[in-house]
């Protein structure tokens, strides 16, 4: 196992450059330094849909990258997801990139397609930390290279509310958290819990071979908390090496805090409390209180809290002259104490043979926490294993010793993130070696540690598209589910995808319309469900009336459901939806207006939605089932896609022409031609 010193240097020459051959590409985002004033004209018109198999695409616009998404609650069922973005990298390199998805799936009201820019500044920034604001809102921290040469990197956060505007009293690019000469490294954050941030990194400001550990307090409206200073207060100042950050709220407006510590020689782990005000309380020392100090190194503190004022911190173990590291886990009180009960060595979370890495924990939301890491016990190889812990510090029911393994699959699994279910299990996302790509799965355990129910025991894939899909990350939705956020290369470029996983597997509910068609006399409308047993409402109103129930419509094994209503009157216009229940409450898909003609004549009305983001469908009526072919073209003359549309039969059509085509964003022509008749219309596709 690494020292804690051989992984705290970020690393710019990682940047992704643009190809010879190119260019920057506008894109409908918004930059939320440059204002809010357009956000109209920028908002996302698929505001209405919902997950779908393989993921929703948080930002899949050219050159919009995804470098290591975070995933925070908006405590509303849906999620914030947070990148470094390099859609503008030949003038700003990375920027920090947010997307706000509502809990069916859509992109949230006000919120543009393709997301926020939170900050464009020059050089670059890099996402390192987000969490709720307790007010639906996000809070998030980066670091930031814009105030100087090589090694002199900054703090910057910011607070972004649930519609998309930065909150009051915040900065546009950041607030600075510090901006002290040298290096400034892996900023994380926790909300004070009146949405204001508390914030800790390590810096190199007093000697840049020994750094030290700061943390600054930022109130509601984005200004330093009183009891703080500027480029923030001192954690430690204690000689050797201190780095590793960790921080968990007190639940009082305050924070504990732990990190790795050189000042003895080998690494131990120490720990902090600091007040709301910036005080150290009594029963803490000054440069923190030591948690385990022992020959070996202790490194790479997690701390979570524990709902009563003190925390959890667990660490990796190395033993002298073995190269291996275990995992253990201990609880302090909110006066620095050992919890009782609990040994001063740690409760063990895993002790087994080879070496266990990068353990990351989370609350069970019954008082103890949960656990998963990457473990090498069969050398050679590596698995995701998961582990519970109560708040008395014995393992839960159901769990074994040294962890439950997450994955069956023989390839290699690594780099999970969990979130609780609310219940005591864990939803889990990790990446496994699938025929030489690496892709996301996730994984669901109960709070007894058995895979759950209607999941595999190997995990269930994010998506089952080509390319790599990796570095997925997980949050919770509050409902008893989740939300996760992975880099996707399906489209030859590092995007961003997101899907909701619920208790029995990803989106067990999922429906979009399909097609839409009329005559004078009916309305046949098809859904697609992503559950192939599904069993929903249809429901119809006209634009003077309420919604009415029509009837009932089963997916029947086939992944297909399809109405046909005979109660239209010609001439008319009516809007369709349905409604389907999940974890006991009625969802709707969007609502779909189909226009009743009077008498069938060749039209075509164009794009649905136009300017159609992505997806789209083309609303035309044929009077025959003559052949006709519906035709979408780019402003050169070259013909993109192509259906033969006579086969259909009269009826006004609303087909989804773009599924399964990447169409690039632009201006296009659709050309309709049927008995010799031609019709055009114009068309804008975005992202």
């Amino acid at each position: 196992m690494a020292g804690i010193a051989s992984v705290l240097r970020l690393n710019p020459s990682t940047h992704r450059p643009l190809a010879g051959d190119e260019t920057p590409v506008l894109t409908s985002r918004l930059s939320l330094c440059a204002g809010l004033t357009l956000a109209g004209l920028l908002v996302a018109t698929a505001a209405a849909a919902q997950w779908i198999p393989n993921g929703v695409p948080v930002c899949d616009l050219p050159l919009c990258g995804g470098v290591g998404p975070q995933v925070c609650s908006d405590d509303a069922g849906g999620a914030f997801i947070i990148w470094a973005d390099y859609s503008h990298y030949a003038t700003t390199y990375y920027d920090v990139a947010i997307q706000h998805l509502t809990s069916s799936g859509a992109i949230a009201p006000g919120w543009p397609v393709g997301g926020i820019i939170v900050c464009d500044a020059p050089q670059q920034q890099g996402p390192s930390g987000v969490a709720p604001d307790g007010a639906g809102g996000v809070l998030v921290a980066w670091y930031d290279y814009r105030g100087g040469p090589n090694n002199s990197v900054d703090i910057y956060a910011a607070r972004i509310t649930a519609s998309g505007a930065l909150a009051p009293g915040w900065a546009a690019n950041g607030v600075p958290v510090c901006t002290a000469p040298a290096f400034q490294g892996l900023p994380q954050i926790v909300p004070d819990g009146v949405g204001g941030a508390i914030i800790v990194w390590y810096d190199e400001r007093n000697d840049f071979r020994n750094p030290d550990i700061y943390a600054q307090h930022l109130t509601a409206s984005g200004v330093i908390a009183p009891g703080w200073i500027p480029d923030g207060l001192p954690i430690c100042l204690a000689s050797g090496f201190q780095g590793s950050p960790s921080l968990a709220p007190d639940g009082a407006n305050g924070a504990i805090i732990a990190w790795g510590d050189l000042r003895s020689g080998d690494t131990d782990v120490y720990v902090q409390h600091v007040t709301g005000g910036g005080a150290i309380p009594a029963g803490w020392a000054p440069d923190g209180n030591p948690i385990h100090v022992s020959p070996g190194d202790q490194s790479g503190p997690a701390v979570v809290s524990d709902g009563a004022g003190g925390a959890f911190i667990a660490w990796g173990d190395e033993t002298v002259g073995c190269d291996c590291a275990d995992w253990y886990l201990q609880r302090v009180t909110v006066a620095g104490a050992i919890a009782p009960g609990w040994p001063a060595e740690g409760v063990p979370i895993v002790t087994a043979p080879d070496e266990q890495l990068y353990l990351v924990m989370v609350p069970d939301g019954r008082g103890g926490v949960l656990c998963s890491w990457d473990d090498y016990r069969p050398v050679g190889d590596a698995d995701v294993y998961a582990q519970r812990i109560t708040a008395n510090g014995v393992l839960a029911a159901g769990w074994s010793v040294n962890g439950v393994r997450v994955s069956t699959a023989p390839s290699y699994q690594f780099t999970s993130h969990l979130a609780p279910d609310g219940g005591g299990g864990a939803f889990i996302v990790f990446e496994s070696l699938v025929a030489g790509y690496n892709k996301a799965y996730a994984q669901h355990l109960t709070a007894r540690g058995a895979v759950a129910p209607g999941w595999s025991p190997e995990g269930v894939s994010l998506a089952a598209v080509p390319g790599d899909q990796g570095r997925p990350s997980i949050a919770p939705d509050g409902r008893g589910g989740a939300i996760a956020a992975w880099e996707d290369g399906r489209h030859l470029e590092s995007n961003i995808f997101a899907q909701r996983l619920v208790g029995d597997g990803p989106v067990p509910v999922a429906v979009a319309l399909m097609s839409a068609a009329a005559d004078p006399e009916r309305v046949v409308l098809t859904w697609f469900a992503a559950a192939t047993t599904l069993e929903a409402t249809v429901y119809r109103r006209s634009a003077g009336s309420e919604w009415q129930a029509l009837g009932v419509v089963a997916t029947e094994g086939s992944g297909q459901l399809r109405y046909e209503d005979r109660t239209v009157s010609p001439g008319s216009r009516y809007a369709y939806r349905l409604g389907y229940r999940e974890l006991g409450a009625e969802l709707f898909t969007a609502e779909t207006w189909v226009d009743v003609p009077a008498a069938l004549v060749l039209a075509l009305e164009g794009l649905r939605p136009n300017p159609a983001p992505g997806e789209f469908a083309v609303a035309f009526t044929l009077p025959s089932a003559a052949p006709a072919t519906l035709e979408l073209m780019d402003v050169s003359g070259r013909r993109v896609i192509a259906r033969e549309v006579g086969a259909l039969g009269p009826g006004h059509r609303l087909l989804r022409l773009g599924e399964g085509a990447r169409v690039s964003p632009g201006v296009y022509w659709l050309r309709l031609t049927q008995s010799g008749r031609t019709l055009t219309a114009r068309g804008v596709v975005v992202r």
